[in-house]
């Protein structure tokens, strides 16, 4: 009892006061000391250099000629139905409207779209015929001949 009553003394007290505090303040502001460090750390370039530009504007072209290369596609699909004589003429303009959404935040809602509008072209069905009624007979199986077998060894 009486180590107990000589560590109760206002030193004590103050240094666990002191180590308290520092253990609440560290961890409410880790998060601000982490921050600083990655910005310290990880600085943000300022500027694009003119390669970087060249090769955003390259990947942004690509892009935009994919959305317009599978609008052509959609537009043959529907003039093929129209020679067909279905009645898609309105899917037409469907497929006009969505060349709008060739904007970089809007352009994969465009693709997806004209695939979807592709799926609803209806198509002529193939008209298949039967080669001849003879052959509804099975054909037998050519003779193939087979693997040779791995040779054993003697034990």
């Amino acid at each position: 009892m009486e180590t107990l009553l000589d560590w109760l003394n206002l030193r004590t007290f103050t240094a666990v006061a002191a180590l308290t505090s520092v253990v609440f303040l560290a961890v409410t502001f880790q998060d601000q000391s982490r921050n600083w460090y990655r910005r310290w750390r990880y600085a943000a370039q300022t500027e694009k250099t003119s390669l970087a530009a060249t090769i955003e504007s390259d990947l942004e072209a690509k892009a935009s000629l994919k959305l317009r290369y599978l609008h052509q596609e959609v537009s043959l699909d529907i003039s093929r139905a129209v020679a067909e004589g279905f009645p898609v003429a309105p899917l037409q303009a469907t497929a006009d409207g969505l060349l709008q959404l060739d904007t970089p935040a809007l352009r994969s809602q465009g693709i997806d779209r004209l695939q979807k509008l592709r799926l609803t072209i209806p198509r002529k069905k193939p008209i298949l015929r039967v080669l001849n009624d003879e052959d509804d007979e099975e054909t037998p199986t050519p003779n193939a001949r087979t693997a040779p077998r791995a040779r054993t060894r003697p034990r």
